[in-house]
């Protein structure tokens, strides 16, 4: 995990969120560790703070959770 010392700078395991991400990324890349694909996906986790990826649910699961969720913040 991670914290803030006392003049703001986060100290963080998440190498994302750190100015160098960038050039970790392109690092990753050039070694073959993460594909082209993937490096896009963390480059725009990286500026945007978020990711979108397939989960393999299906769309009448993803209905019923939904409409449980509603049921939940309804009562």
């Amino acid at each position: 995990m991670g914290h803030v010392t006392g003049d703001g700078t986060l100290i963080s395991d998440l190498w994302l969120d750190r100015p160098d991400a960038a050039n970790r990324i392109a690092a990753k890349l050039e070694a073959g560790e993460i594909t082209e694909r993937e490096a896009e996906q963390l480059r725009g986790f990286a500026d945007d703070g978020y990711i979108r990826f397939k989960t393999g649910i299906d769309a009448e699961f993803a209905a019923a959770f939904e409409d449980e969720v509603q049921r939940l913040w309804r009562e």
